[in-house]
Protein backbone atom coordinates (compact mmCIF):
# COMPACT_ATOMS: atom_id res chain seq x y z
CA UNK A 1 0.00 0.00 0.00
CA UNK A 2 1.46 3.16 -0.90
CA UNK A 3 2.37 5.81 1.93
CA UNK A 4 1.19 8.84 2.83
CA UNK A 5 4.60 10.35 2.37
CA UNK A 6 4.88 8.67 -1.13
CA UNK A 7 1.65 10.20 -1.99
CA UNK A 8 2.50 13.78 -1.02
CA UNK A 9 5.82 13.13 -3.29
CA UNK A 10 4.26 12.11 -5.89
CA UNK A 11 1.39 15.16 -5.57
CA UNK A 12 4.26 17.44 -5.62
CA UNK A 13 6.54 16.05 -8.65
CA UNK A 14 2.85 16.44 -10.16
CA UNK A 15 2.31 20.01 -9.09
CA UNK A 16 5.57 21.09 -10.69
CA UNK A 17 5.58 19.64 -13.47
CA UNK A 18 2.42 21.34 -14.42
CA UNK A 19 3.86 24.52 -13.39
CA UNK A 20 7.13 24.06 -15.71
CA UNK A 21 5.36 22.65 -18.39
CA UNK A 22 2.87 25.72 -18.13
CA UNK A 23 6.68 28.84 -17.92
CA UNK A 24 7.66 26.42 -21.10
CA UNK A 25 4.45 27.35 -23.28
CA UNK A 26 5.02 31.24 -21.75
CA UNK A 27 8.54 31.39 -22.41
CA UNK A 28 7.75 30.20 -26.16
CA UNK A 29 4.75 32.58 -26.41
CA UNK A 30 7.56 35.39 -25.60
CA UNK A 31 10.13 33.72 -27.99
CA UNK A 32 12.59 36.70 -29.31
CA UNK A 33 12.20 39.09 -25.84
CA UNK A 34 14.15 37.40 -23.81
CA UNK A 35 11.59 37.01 -20.48
CA UNK A 36 13.37 35.05 -17.84
CA UNK A 37 10.25 33.44 -15.55
CA UNK A 38 10.29 31.84 -12.54
CA UNK A 39 8.53 28.95 -11.73
CA UNK A 40 4.28 28.89 -10.78
CA UNK A 41 4.04 32.29 -12.06
CA UNK A 42 1.15 33.28 -13.99
CA UNK A 43 0.99 35.09 -17.11
CA UNK A 44 -2.86 36.62 -18.17
CA UNK A 45 -3.23 39.27 -21.21
CA UNK A 46 -0.04 40.21 -21.08
CA UNK A 47 2.52 42.41 -22.54
CA UNK A 48 6.15 41.71 -22.36
CA UNK A 49 8.86 44.12 -23.39
CA UNK A 50 12.43 43.08 -23.76
CA UNK A 51 15.00 41.73 -21.42
CA UNK A 52 12.15 41.53 -18.66
CA UNK A 53 12.29 39.03 -15.16
CA UNK A 54 9.17 37.76 -13.67
CA UNK A 55 10.25 35.92 -10.18
CA UNK A 56 8.79 32.87 -9.01
CA UNK A 57 4.85 32.69 -7.76
CA UNK A 58 4.11 35.95 -9.54
CA UNK A 59 0.58 36.54 -11.02
CA UNK A 60 0.77 39.58 -13.92
CA UNK A 61 -3.14 39.77 -14.99
CA UNK A 62 -4.17 41.76 -17.82
CA UNK A 63 -0.98 44.10 -17.77
CA UNK A 64 2.03 45.41 -19.55
CA UNK A 65 5.72 45.17 -18.42
CA UNK A 66 8.27 47.69 -20.17
CA UNK A 67 11.61 46.78 -21.40
CA UNK A 68 14.04 45.60 -18.79
CA UNK A 69 11.51 45.85 -15.98
CA UNK A 70 11.59 43.25 -13.67
CA UNK A 71 9.32 41.94 -10.80
CA UNK A 72 10.01 40.03 -7.63
CA UNK A 73 8.96 36.71 -6.76
CA UNK A 74 5.15 36.26 -4.66
CA UNK A 75 3.90 39.31 -6.46
CA UNK A 76 0.20 40.34 -7.61
CA UNK A 77 -0.23 42.88 -10.28
CA UNK A 78 -2.96 43.21 -12.94
CA UNK A 79 -4.79 46.16 -14.78
CA UNK A 80 -1.17 47.91 -14.70
CA UNK A 81 0.72 49.06 -17.27
CA UNK A 82 4.81 49.56 -15.94
CA UNK A 83 7.33 51.39 -18.20
CA UNK A 84 11.26 50.36 -18.84
CA UNK A 85 13.60 49.78 -16.39
CA UNK A 86 11.32 49.82 -13.08
CA UNK A 87 12.37 47.23 -10.43
CA UNK A 88 8.80 45.73 -8.34
CA UNK A 89 9.95 44.31 -4.78
CA UNK A 90 8.45 40.53 -3.62
CA UNK A 91 5.05 40.86 -2.01
CA UNK A 92 4.20 44.26 -4.06
CA UNK A 93 0.30 44.00 -4.77
CA UNK A 94 -0.94 46.11 -7.29
CA UNK A 95 -4.77 47.07 -8.24
CA UNK A 96 -6.49 45.03 -5.46
CA UNK A 97 -10.47 44.62 -5.96
CA UNK A 98 -12.17 47.72 -4.84
CA UNK A 99 -15.66 47.51 -3.09
CA UNK A 100 -18.31 49.81 -3.77
CA UNK A 101 -19.58 51.95 -0.38
CA UNK A 102 -22.47 53.61 -1.58
CA UNK A 103 -24.63 50.62 -2.19
CA UNK A 104 -26.76 48.84 0.60
CA UNK A 105 -24.10 46.00 0.49
CA UNK A 106 -20.55 45.90 -0.34
CA UNK A 107 -20.68 42.02 -1.59
CA UNK A 108 -19.78 41.15 -4.58
CA UNK A 109 -22.87 38.85 -5.09
CA UNK A 110 -24.97 42.42 -5.49
CA UNK A 111 -22.84 43.41 -8.43
CA UNK A 112 -20.74 41.67 -9.78
CA UNK A 113 -21.12 38.93 -12.09
CA UNK A 114 -19.16 35.38 -12.15
CA UNK A 115 -16.94 36.01 -9.28
CA UNK A 116 -18.61 34.90 -6.36
CA UNK A 117 -19.95 31.34 -6.42
CA UNK A 118 -23.24 32.71 -5.71
CA UNK A 119 -24.63 36.28 -7.73
CA UNK A 120 -27.72 37.46 -7.60
CA UNK A 121 -26.90 39.59 -10.61
CA UNK A 122 -26.37 38.62 -14.25
CA UNK A 123 -24.75 41.78 -15.09
CA UNK A 124 -21.87 44.37 -13.53
CA UNK A 125 -23.41 46.56 -11.70
CA UNK A 126 -20.13 48.57 -10.54
CA UNK A 127 -17.76 49.87 -12.68
CA UNK A 128 -14.81 50.84 -10.64
CA UNK A 129 -14.13 47.61 -9.12
CA UNK A 130 -10.37 47.50 -11.09
CA UNK A 131 -9.42 50.86 -12.25
CA UNK A 132 -5.37 50.87 -14.08
CA UNK A 133 -2.49 51.66 -12.60
CA UNK A 134 0.10 53.75 -14.67
CA UNK A 135 4.08 53.51 -13.57
CA UNK A 136 6.53 55.35 -15.24
CA UNK A 137 9.72 54.17 -16.07
CA UNK A 138 12.71 53.70 -13.84
CA UNK A 139 10.43 53.49 -11.19
CA UNK A 140 11.53 51.59 -7.63
CA UNK A 141 8.63 49.56 -5.44
CA UNK A 142 9.57 47.99 -2.28
CA UNK A 143 8.50 45.21 -0.90
CA UNK A 144 5.09 44.19 -0.20
CA UNK A 145 3.84 47.66 -0.69
CA UNK A 146 0.24 48.14 -1.96
CA UNK A 147 -0.75 50.32 -4.79
CA UNK A 148 -5.08 50.49 -5.53
CA UNK A 149 -6.76 50.96 -8.85
CA UNK A 150 -6.40 54.40 -10.62
CA UNK A 151 -3.15 55.34 -9.13
CA UNK A 152 -0.23 57.18 -11.21
CA UNK A 153 3.29 56.71 -10.47
CA UNK A 154 6.02 59.40 -12.54
CA UNK A 155 9.12 58.80 -13.86
CA UNK A 156 11.88 57.51 -11.08
CA UNK A 157 9.64 57.69 -8.56
CA UNK A 158 10.32 55.49 -5.24
CA UNK A 159 7.98 54.01 -3.09
CA UNK A 160 9.45 52.54 -0.01
CA UNK A 161 8.74 48.70 1.50
CA UNK A 162 5.23 48.25 2.85
CA UNK A 163 3.75 51.86 1.86
CA UNK A 164 -0.09 51.75 1.04
CA UNK A 165 0.06 54.21 -2.16
CA UNK A 166 -3.61 56.07 -1.76
CA UNK A 167 -2.51 59.18 -4.25
CA UNK A 168 -0.49 60.00 -7.68
CA UNK A 169 2.67 60.05 -7.03
CA UNK A 170 5.00 62.67 -8.47
CA UNK A 171 8.18 62.15 -10.73
CA UNK A 172 11.76 61.30 -8.90
CA UNK A 173 10.10 61.67 -5.64
CA UNK A 174 10.11 59.25 -2.68
CA UNK A 175 6.90 58.28 -0.81
CA UNK A 176 6.64 56.32 2.74
CA UNK A 177 4.61 55.26 5.09
CA UNK A 178 0.55 54.18 5.88
CA UNK A 179 -0.61 55.95 3.49
CA UNK A 180 2.38 56.76 1.96
CA UNK A 181 3.23 60.43 2.30
CA UNK A 182 5.72 62.23 0.16
CA UNK A 183 9.53 62.19 1.82
CA UNK A 184 11.55 63.69 -0.34
CA UNK A 185 12.59 64.69 -4.15
CA UNK A 186 15.53 62.53 -5.29
CA UNK A 187 16.95 65.29 -7.33
CA UNK A 188 16.82 69.04 -7.44
CA UNK A 189 13.77 70.49 -10.01
CA UNK A 190 16.14 71.52 -12.11
CA UNK A 191 17.97 68.37 -12.49
CA UNK A 192 14.33 66.21 -12.41
CA UNK A 193 12.79 68.49 -15.33
CA UNK A 194 15.61 67.64 -17.45
CA UNK A 195 15.63 63.84 -16.90
CA UNK A 196 12.09 64.04 -17.98
CA UNK A 197 12.70 65.29 -20.86
CA UNK A 198 15.90 63.48 -21.72
CA UNK A 199 13.58 60.15 -21.35
CA UNK A 200 16.88 58.38 -21.51
CA UNK A 201 14.96 55.23 -20.67
CA UNK A 202 14.09 55.15 -24.69
CA UNK A 203 17.71 55.12 -26.00
CA UNK A 204 19.28 51.91 -27.20
CA UNK A 205 21.25 49.22 -25.90
CA UNK A 206 24.19 50.60 -27.79
CA UNK A 207 23.79 53.49 -26.07
CA UNK A 208 23.72 52.25 -22.82
CA UNK A 209 26.28 50.19 -23.12
CA UNK A 210 28.39 53.18 -24.31
CA UNK A 211 27.19 55.76 -21.40
CA UNK A 212 26.76 53.71 -18.56
CA UNK A 213 29.56 55.53 -16.39
CA UNK A 214 27.68 58.75 -16.75
CA UNK A 215 24.65 57.76 -14.67
CA UNK A 216 26.89 58.01 -11.72
CA UNK A 217 26.61 61.92 -11.58
CA UNK A 218 23.36 63.33 -12.26
CA UNK A 219 24.31 66.66 -13.08
CA UNK A 220 26.87 65.66 -15.09
CA UNK A 221 24.70 63.16 -16.89
CA UNK A 222 21.80 66.68 -17.31
CA UNK A 223 24.05 68.39 -18.68
CA UNK A 224 25.87 65.92 -21.17
CA UNK A 225 22.63 64.53 -22.70
CA UNK A 226 20.21 67.63 -22.00
CA UNK A 227 20.36 68.62 -25.92
CA UNK A 228 21.09 65.22 -27.79
CA UNK A 229 18.43 64.47 -29.39
CA UNK A 230 16.23 61.08 -28.24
Amino acid sequence: MESGINRLLKSFSLKMLYFEVRRFRLLRKFKGKELQLGLGSKLVNAEIGYKTYIAHNTQFLNSSLGDYSYINYDALVQFTTIGKFCSIGPGVKIVLGSHPMHMVSTHPAFYSSGIMVKSFTDRRLYHDEFKRVTIGNDVWIGEDALIPGGIKIGDGAIIAARAVVTKDVEPYSFVAGVPAKHVKYRFSKEIINQLVKIKWWDKNEKWFKENYLSFQDPEKFVSTFSDEEV
